[in-house]
């Protein structure tokens, strides 16, 4: 394999041997067998000739330009209004990349990490904090909630002056909350509690957001989910001065692997860039 014959290849190993002051080889008239030493040899020179090999592979993967596809993970709401107005920026500068968006079901991405095999996903766009040490995780903002009304909702039964107001109006509540009939404010320097009703829940934020525009009622719903409603002024920040201060982060997570596939790499940094001009999501809503 290596073009060396059997005489070269006893010269090579007898000159190691001289250099090491060890013999790898006891000799008999039965062939060849490692000694203790030349196991230890044989493995570590093993394990560095791979090492070797993944560096090189390393550097080939990232000076390849992306290409291939790319099977991305994400809410239903941050995919419909974020991931997917950026994807044709993303396919602009990586026309080889292909994208497999895979929305989840759900409020949120819940349907497990990134994997191989079936069900295979690259990356995964995740809210909240990271529990898989398994994972790299790159984060690409941080998202609050809002208290937000319609204009027309406000006209009708007027904006509430203080949390506690809330239990006036109907609210349009989310199932996937820690607390379905609370909603957190900053209450003289502590956080308070508010109990709330109405006469709609759902698991789906995109949902209340409807519901919210048609003037239904008060929602309390992710700043990236309304940015836009807030900025046209189809829907009103409320209770902005008793913003409880909590964020929640929002991370790509992906396996991390010695050659890290180069499609992965530039997503990955792509979002990161993208999300990190507008996060905070609506920070005119907070202010």
């Amino acid at each position: 394999m290596l073009g060396l014959t059997p005489s070269a290849v006893s010269k090579l190993v007898s000159r190691i041997e001289r250099r090491l002051g060890v013999s790898l080889f006891d000799r008999t008239s039965r062939g060849l067998d490692l000694t203790e030493e030349g196991v230890a040899y044989h493995r570590h020179s093993r394990r560095l000739v791979a090492e070797l090999d993944d560096v090189e592979r390393a550097l080939v993967t990232h000076s390849r330009a992306p290409r291939g596809r790319l099977v991305v993970a994400a809410p239903p709401a941050f995919a419909e209004h974020h991931l997917v107005p950026a994807l044709p920026e993303l396919l602009a500068a990586h026309p080889a990349l292909a994208i497999d968006l895979a929305i989840a079901g759900r409020g949120l991405a819940g349907d497990g990490p990134p994997a191989h095999g079936a069900g295979h996903r690259d990356v995964l766009i995740q809210m909240g904090c990271v529990h898989d040490e398994s994972l790299l995780a790159r984060k690409i903002g941080a998202t609050r909630a809002c208290i937000v009304a319609s204009p027309a909702y406000l006209r009708a039964h007027g904006a509430p002056a203080n949390p506690e107001a809330l239990v006036h109006h109907n609210c349009l509540r989310q199932r996937l909350m820690s607390a379905t009939d609370e909603w957190l404010f900053l209450v003289d320097g502590r956080v308070h509690p508010v109990r709330i009703d109405g006469n709609v829940q759902s698991d789906d934020p995109e949902s209340l957001r409807r519901l919210a525009l048609e003037g239904l009622g008060i929602a309390c719903l992710p700043d990236y989910l309304v940015m836009r409603d807030l900025r046209d002024g189809r829907l009103v920040a409320l209770l902005a001065e008793y913003h409880a201060g909590n964020e929640e982060p929002v991370h790509a997570l992906f396996v991390g692997h010695a050659q890290l596939a180069s499609r992965i790499r530039a997503f990955v940094d792509f979002v990161v860039e993208r999300f990190s001009r507008t996060s905070p999501w609506c920070p005119w809503a907070l202010a």
